[in-house]
């Protein structure tokens, strides 16, 4: 896994808190600096206390888009139970469970987070992180696409033409909706740029390799309707990926 940029500020109050060396956005967790340093949890534990952290600012911050400094008070707080229980020498099963114990204070549940598909507007570094992450659950383990290589693609463009998108006025605030939002090849994706949905469909989602883009073949327009559509689809997703702690 990786850690979405987003979420990375918040992990400093943590991370300080136990003495460890910071580990650097985007990084593979297995090969972070992180994990040679002096640590309260062993290697596995953390790995998992970081899974539990990405999870809960995916469904409380990007999703339902509620306050991230809620989740930096849980994490030193969470920091500090570690502590706790690692001076009382307790195990590091045990630290990781009162440290997401705590973490669990802020669970949204999966009704919440599909009730969050309609209004889900990302930012692009989170659109970027989160489209990569969902279009790789559906590619195959040789098809996976790094980060370096994820190119975000807006079904309906942000700078679209009238005679392409006659319906732009009505599709313009949904431009950074999740389900406006994919993933595209370098090549195709400078090519698709401004085209029409129906010029996409054919010419560039149809050569895709990417299972997540050649999804949108199912739809034959592209309007509010079709995008919010996909937004609960891929919300489904998202829920299913990183499940409730």
């Amino acid at each position: 896994s990786v850690i979405p940029s987003r979420a990375f500020h918040c992990l400093a109050p943590l991370v300080g808190h136990l003495a460890v060396a910071l580990v650097k956005p985007g990084y593979h967790l297995p090969h972070c600096p992180i994990f040679r340093s002096p640590l309260c949890l062993s290697g596995g534990d953390f790995e998992k206390l970081l899974v539990a952290i990405i999870t809960t600012h995916i469904r409380y911050v990007i999703v339902t888009n509620q306050n991230p400094l809620d989740l930096e008070t849980r994490f030193f707080e969470a920091a500090r139970l570690i502590r706790h229980h690692a001076d009382s020498g307790e195990p590091s099963w045990k630290q990781l469970q009162a440290a997401k114990e705590k973490l669990a204070e802020l669970n949204v549940d999966d009704t919440a987070v599909l009730q969050g598909a309609k209004d889900l507007v990302l930012e692009r570094p989170d659109a970027v992180w989160l489209m990569a992450k969902l279009a790789n659950s559906k590619q195959s383990t040789t098809g996976e696409i790094g980060m370096d290589k994820a190119n975000l693609e807006h079904v309906f463009p942000q700078n679209p033409t009238s005679a392409a998108w006659p319906n732009a006025a009505s599709l313009e605030p949904l431009t950074w909706h999740i389900g406006n939002l994919t993933i595209l090849g370098e090549k195709l994706n400078h090519k698709a740029q401004r085209k029409s949905f129906t010029e996409k469909r054919t010419l560039y989602f149809a050569k895709s390799e990417i299972e997540l883009t050649k999804d949108i073949l199912n739809y034959s327009q592209w309007d509010e309707r079709s995008i919010l559509q996909r937004g609960t689809d891929l919300t489904k997703a998202i829920a299913e990926l990183w499940p409730s702690l």
